[in-house]
């Protein structure tokens, strides 16, 4: 396929839609499996992935992990899944079939380039985290 400026163009939008301070952590945390609110949201805590890009760091509280939960099934991101017929009842997340489709075999050549080209990635790191990096 030959990529022209509407095709690179819905790259910037797939970029877009995987942001959020919170997602990355979360789609990892929800990469082997589904799993209940309170073990996702521990594991999603435990991560802290976005804040290797950042000077910032902040711990994720059960009202802004329950908002990205949200808005990430809104998104497609993410399917929230209730058993009502247990007591309490229970609730458990797991990846959408389309993101799940995504980072598998899809998303083989840039999970590739992100491997070969970890140097230039932890540097580009680096400079943000030290405050020298330029966001435009």
């Amino acid at each position: 396929m030959e990529v022209g400026s509407e095709e690179l163009s819905r790259g910037f939008d797939l970029i877009q839609w995987l942001q959020g301070k919170w997602v990355p952590d979360i789609v990892v945390a929800l990469w082997n499996g589904p799993k209940r609110f309170n073990d996702l949201f521990v594991r999603a805590r435990e991560l802290k992935l976005i804040h290797r890009w950042s000077r910032r760091d902040s711990t994720l509280s059960r009202e802004v992990f329950s908002e990205t939960l949200h808005r990430m099934e809104a998104d497609g991101l993410l399917t929230r899944n209730e058993d009502n017929s247990s007591v309490p009842r229970s609730v458990w997340y797991e990846l959408s079939p389309e993101l799940k489709d995504l980072l598998g075999m899809r998303s083989w050549a840039a999970l590739e380039w992100a491997v070969e080209h970890e140097d230039l990635l932890e540097r580009a790191r680096r400079r943000r985290q030290e405050g020298s990096g330029h966001d435009g």
